[in-house]
């Protein structure tokens, strides 16, 4: 009677953990806006499955979770709750797989573990947070999770079922996303130690039923990869940081501990590094002090494997593009998870000592100390809140004009969502490029749409601009057109409002005034446009049209100084020519780009007529580089590209 009331106990706390998972992934799913990629969830689930297909060939994931998501949207309808709540299902399953593999880690199934490990994941900000999302890393970690669980009980029992389970499992997960593959070297080394552990004459048999069902499993990935013909390595052309392993690994770590989730990054404790370290060094301590050698050998596996596999494969094949994000590995999550709670098995259990439940409670502790105030976090503070297209979207829709026009700076689907429902004119929304991929390298196609729309007011809709458009191409058109009369942002959209002033709208290359100047022996100012008059206490706009004659070797800065006759800098701006994401070491040889300077002009200064000068210099010792015009020296390295004429505000 005891023993079944034991029984029930366990099974309410099991449960309990599940409901836990699924209230706090089913909370705010309607209250939060889509983001980008949840509206290409959504744009990409609504076509036809064919057309559907076709495009995700050529996307960063394959096509089964669009699938999915497009027989479940038939069901249950295309609301932000409908879009999300799979996702929050399919991490619930994944807390399942937590919770049943953290039993096969603690050994003989044991019930403290398994239910605390479920706890742990369901409370882990980082699970939570793509457990709310419209897209397919909550359903990928389910997959893994469950595929390395039944890995282990073919690791115990090597039967042609329990491998072809895994298998599939992990094949499924690969075409929901391409950085599953990343899972199969751990298994791979698992299932070759379990191999070499087997009895001479099993080894054969036993290797044959995880390798063949692999081999068929990972058949249907090739098939999908010889059809998809390489789109999913396509170089988008994307500003981007270059990829490093260290670096890499540090995003996912700090995502792991909940610093890097949500539009604004979330101040962590300068100790986060050592909680993590703990966290993992106590729960393998635990395991290691029960002498479950096995357990902590798998577990490396599980994790260390897919993170060391994939920012290995990214710095050697794709060290230049935008193929990374911590979100790709989440299903490690699970694997770490499972870990933690299995560091709590066997404690309390007669003949075992405190220790390995003390190196677990630790762990587990210094986890929770991460995971509950970041989930606190997203759960409540709104600068963690995923960037409201929502409300931006009203907000133009509601300040459009019959003459107004708005343009997205990266064709942005989860606008597109909420333009059909708040009621937008379809005539009245751009894109700039069209379509989920490339960067806009010519801002004449938009040029020309306004013209033949007559727009006289142009709002821009800027997200993630500085990735697909680091030159500002139509930003700087409506500056030389027009000028700005405003800015609202929400979160990292920013809504920049232009007054069109002038017909035909022109292109920089029309109006730039050639420099031909040199600054040390590669790189060449060939031309310049700025505004020839300000007016004081408002903003000053120019642009500069950089070469190369090799690839440069410093990631110089650029000066911009507006001097008054005695040559005293009245104001200036200084920066990384561009943006971060493409520093000058980045730009090809021979490649000519646009960039784009504002200051503001101090509201005091006096009206008359200021020079402006450009130079370039090393940020570390402030030397600025040889400037030359003509094949002669310019004085103090500052080259003149423009006269300013500042007037009074009326």
């Amino acid at each position: 009677m005891v023993s079944n009331r034991r029984g029930w106990i366990w099974r309410g706390a099991l449960i309990g953990a599940l409901m836990l998972a699924f209230g706090l992934r089913a909370s705010h799913l309607a209250t939060q806006s889509l983001w980008f990629d949840e509206g290409w969830s959504w744009s990409l689930a609504r076509m036809p499955l064919p057309e559907m297909v076709a495009m995700t060939a050529g996307d960063r994931s394959p096509a089964l979770y669009y699938a999915l998501l497009h027989v479940w949207l038939r069901g249950v309808g295309d609301s932000e709750f409908g879009l999300r709540v799979l996702s929050a299902l399919a991490d619930v399953a994944a807390t399942a797989g937590v919770v049943v593999l953290a039993a096969r880690l603690a050994g003989g199934g044991r019930r403290f573990a398994a239910v605390a490990a479920g706890g742990l994941y369901g409370v882990c900000a980082f699970a939570v947070w793509y457990g709310q999302e419209a897209r397919m890393y909550a359903l990928v970690a389910a997959l893994c999770a469950w595929s390395s669980y039944f890995l282990l009980r073919w690791s115990t029992q090597p039967a042609w079922k329990t491998a072809a389970l895994s298998a599939a499992l992990l094949a499924a997960a690969v075409h929901c996303h391409y950085y599953a593959i990343f899972l199969l070297p751990g298994h791979f080394l698992f299932a070759s130690v379990v191999v070499a552990r087997t009895p001479r004459l099993r080894r054969l048999a036993v290797g044959r039923t995880w390798g063949l069902a692999t081999a068929v499993a990972l058949m249907t990935v090739i098939a999908w990869l010889v059809y998809a013909r390489g789109g999913f390595a396509y170089d988008d052309g994307f500003a981007f940081p270059l990829n490093t392993i260290d670096g890499r690994l540090g995003e996912f770590m700090l995502m792991l501990a909940g610093g890097t989730l949500g539009q604004e990054a979330r101040p962590l404790t300068d100790a986060w590094p050592v909680l993590l370290a703990i966290g993992f060094g106590g729960a393998l301590l635990s395991l290691a002090l029960r002498k479950r050698w096995m357990d902590v050998f798998i577990v490396v596996c599980l994790i260390a494997g897919p993170l060391l596999a994939a920012t290995i494969a990214v710095r050697l094949v794709y060290p230049e593009r935008s193929v990374f994000h911590p979100r790709y590995l989440i299903y490690v999550v699970p694997a770490v998870a499972a870990l933690l709670g299995a560091g709590l098995a066997r404690g309390r259990h007669r003949g075992g000592t405190l220790a390995p439940f003390a190196a677990g409670l630790v762990a587990a502790a210094c986890a929770l100390a991460l995971w509950l105030p970041a989930l606190a976090a997203i759960q409540s503070d709104p600068r963690m809140a995923r960037d409201d297209t929502r409300a931006a979207a009203r907000h133009v829709i509601e300040a459009l004009g019959p003459k107004d026009v708005a343009v997205a700076i990266r064709d942005n689907f989860a606008l597109r969502y909420y333009w059909e429902r708040l009621g937008g004119s379809p005539s009245q929304l751009l894109a700039a490029p069209n379509g989920l991929h490339g960067v806009l390298r010519d801002e004449r196609p938009t040029l020309d749409a306004l013209a033949a729309l007559g727009a006289e007011r142009v709002r821009l809709f800027l997200w993630q601009d500085g990735v697909v458009d680091a030159e500002k191409r139509v930003e700087t058109a409506l500056q030389i057109n027009g000028f700005q009369l405003g800015e609202l942002s929400f979160g990292q959209i920013r809504l920049p409002l232009y007054q069109v002033t002038q017909r035909p709208l022109t292109p920089i290359d029309a109006v730039a005034t050639p420099v031909g100047a040199r600054f040390g022996p590669s790189l060449e100012l060939t031309a310049a446009w700025s505004r020839r008059e300000a007016i004081a206490g408002d903003l000053f706009h120019l642009a500069l049209v950089w070469r190369t004659a090799a690839r440069l070797l410093s990631d110089d800065k650029v000066f911009v100084h507006v001097v008054d006759a005695g040559g005293k800098v009245v104001f200036q701006r200084d920066k990384l020519p561009l943006n971060a994401l493409k520093p000058m070491t980045r730009w090809e040889m021979g490649e000519t780009l646009r960039d784009p300077y504002t200051a503001l002009v101090p509201a005091e200064l006096p009206p008359g007529s200021y020079r402006v000068l450009v130079g370039v210099y090393d940020p570390i010792t402030g030397a600025r580089r040889p400037a030359t015009l003509g094949g002669a020296r310019v004085a103090d390295d500052a080259v003149p590209i423009a006269t300013v004429q500042i007037a009074r505000r009326p």
